[in-house]
């Protein structure tokens, strides 16, 4: 399964309009980086748990075909 990353200049990017709570944070390389790891874990456990909810869902539905054929 191929999932999709979260690349450096997207971060940095974002980092260029990002406050909090009104206030501008400027962030050097290394939190840069580390939000990139973070972004890009987060994403594989999203895209994980969405596979395994719909995996779940495909035998649900499959086990209710079988139990109607029968």
């Amino acid at each position: 399964m191929q999932i999709p990353q979260v690349n450096k200049d997207q971060v940095a990017g974002f980092a260029k309009v990002w406050t909090y709570k009104g206030v501008a944070i400027l962030l050097n390389e290394m939190h840069i980086e580390f939000a990139k790891d973070f972004a890009n874990v987060i994403l594989r456990n999203f895209v994980q748990q969405v596979a395994a909810q719909q995996m779940a869902a495909a035998q649900a539905a499959a086990a209710k075909k079988i139990v109607v054929a029968q």
